[in-house]
């Protein structure tokens, strides 16, 4: 388990710096309520958020969220025990982070299929605190996809965490991309809840995109509600034509839930007008994870273009421990069908 150390806010000069030329504030002259702290996780310098009752830990040289749950409690994201790569070797380091998808397309601008573009998952990220005491932490320019990846990080009045992800085309041709958000749980989650489109054309409500078939720990529970558990023995990935864009994890009877808007349009991947908001992937093999996967549908983008993708996080505690109770199982839909409301302005 990463270590968290706090240090005076006004030391990382480093980081505070002036990224894509939005507005911020130096670091002196930020509101002292709601400032994200600066710690160091794992020794990376790193942002500490909280809204005293959740925390989460942005650690801008890995580009991704690093840690996220209640204070001093179970982390709900993943941390690779990997401490070195070699050359070219995908840098997973566990956590959340954004890319851009379709994936069938990065053979065109990477000249691979995988692993993601190092300048958007792998290259040190910028960060600074805004005048309004948001986190903004940006990747540097894409040369690839003539793009960049903008995250913006609070916690709201509700004590939802948010994070504003953003795509902004720079230079190069016209191109269709979705929104990426791909966020690993450590194997030790007990389930995982997807909901499903009970008019879905896919057999079970859920597409199976390969691997081996599914088991007992991939079931829907009903029409209108899946549930999964991590298995060790292989890797595979299912997708949802799911009619809102949420996803939940559990632990120790409480309820990782998140959310983000659900808009009409295609999706990456998926039959056309029954595309995939939500996936989840199963990392077999020594590392072990999930990934709990939310996509924003395709949108066209050209130079000086721009589109955003707002997502919720939140903490809940259920009202057993055990995931099979009716109760258990009715308050978590209930979470993931919940109406989708934008932040409030900061």
């Amino acid at each position: 388990m990463a270590t968290v150390h706090r240090s005076p806010l006004s030391s990382p000069r480093a980081l505070v710096s002036g990224v894509l030329g939005l507005l911020g504030c130096a670091t002196s002259q930020c509101p002292a309520a709601g400032i994200p702290e600066v710690v160091a996780y794992g020794g990376r310098q790193s942002y500490r958020l909280t809204d005293g009752r959740s925390e989460a830990i942005v650690v801008p040289s890995l580009g991704r969220v690093m840690r996220y749950g209640l204070v001093g409690g179970y982390n709900f994201l993943w941390n690779s025990k990997q401490t070195t790569f070699k050359s070219g070797e995908w840098k997973n380091w566990g956590g959340d982070k954004t890319w851009l998808a379709p994936q069938g397309d990065w053979a065109a601008y990477l000249g691979h299929g995988f692993p993601p573009d190092p300048v958007h998952d792998g290259t040190p990220h910028l960060a600074r605190v805004l005048a309004n005491g948001h986190l903004l932490m940006a990747s540097q320019n894409s040369r690839a996809f003539g793009a960049r990846l903008i995250r913006e990080f609070w916690f709201d009045p509700s004590g939802d965490f948010i994070i504003k992800q953003t795509v902004e085309k720079t230079a190069g041709t016209p191109m269709m991309a979705s929104l990426w958000n791909v966020t690993q749980i450590p194997p030790d989650i007990e389930r995982v809840f997807v909901p499903l489109n009970a008019d879905s054309p896919y057999s079970g409500g859920f597409y199976w995109f390969g691997g081996p078939n599914p088991t007992a720990e991939v079931a829907p529970l009903s029409p209108t509600l899946l549930r999964y558990r991590h298995t060790a023995d292989a890797s595979y990935k299912l997708g949802a034509d799911s009619p809102v864009c949420a996803i939940a994890a559990v632990k120790a009877g409480v309820a990782f839930v998140e959310r983000a808007p659900r808009p009409p349009g295609d999706y990456p991947e998926g039959a056309s007008a029954a595309g995939f908001p939500v996936e989840v992937y199963n990392g077999g093999g020594a590392a072990g994870y999930t990934e709990m996967e939310l996509l924003s549908p395709l949108r066209p983008l050209k130079p000086r273009d721009s589109f955003s993708q707002t997502l919720r996080w939140s903490l809940h505690e259920l009202p057993a421990k055990d995931v099979a109770e009716e109760g258990v199982i009715a308050a978590l839909e209930a979470k993931l069908l919940q109406p989708w409301e934008e932040p409030a302005a900061p």
